[in-house]
């Protein structure tokens, strides 16, 4: 396997793990916070997890008509997100509602493209490769709620969303870096094939 990708590749994954887990526990709270009624901030929450969703198929949709690199999307997806946190962070209701959209949309629907980047690159390695890059994204999911927790806590939830969009952003730039890695051992790859030549 080539460790140092998959490492680059692993701490990227933390990284925006930590940023997306905070969406589902602090949105609501945060919407309140700025004066937005609870069935209002419930709904907001509800929109922006459809949202997700909805951004995970059509990714799985476009990558099946496009088998181009997947780690290019999981890069564009996270660039996105970190607009959102830009947004939510101004901590203005009128830029909060769309950061929210863009942070659910883009920010926290990688992670299944990411999982078939990975496993598309190492072919038949898939197990022990995801293994390596799954571990980033739990670890994120842990340490996210609880940074940001703490952040909110001792300065304020616009810092909170600062912090996170620093991280989505620094998850970006990592994914960046571990395509280019990736790019420079042409002889090493073993993938799976496109979806289209299953056909």
């Amino acid at each position: 396997l080539e460790y140092l990708p998959l490492l680059v590749l692993a701490a990227s994954a933390a990284l925006g793990a930590a940023a997306a887990s905070t969406l589902g526990t602090f949105v609501t709270a945060s919407a309140v916070n700025l004066g937005v009624g609870e069935a209002a901030a419930g709904l907001l929450l509800a929109m922006g997890s459809a949202l997700g969703i909805g951004m995970r198929l059509a990714s799985g949709w476009y990558s099946d008509r496009n088998p181009r690199d997947p780690l290019t999307l999981v890069v564009a997806l996270l660039a996105g997100g970190t607009a959102g946190y830009a947004l939510m962070a101004a901590q203005a209701v009128p830029l909060f509602v769309p950061g929210v959209a863009l942070a659910f949309a883009l920010g926290w629907s990688w992670p299944a493209m990411f999982h078939f980047a990975v496993s598309r690159r190492y072919g038949a390695a898939a197990a022990a490769a995801t293994g390596v890059t799954q571990s980033g994204v739990y670890v994120g999911g842990v340490v996210g709620p609880i940074a940001f927790g703490l952040i909110a806590e001792h300065l304020s939830y616009g810092a909170a969303w600062a912090a996170a969009g620093l991280s989505c952003g620094l998850a970006a730039a990592g994914m960046a870096l571990g395509r280019w890695m990736l790019a420079q051992r042409p002889g090493r790859r073993t993938v799976l094939p496109a979806a289209d030549e299953l056909r």
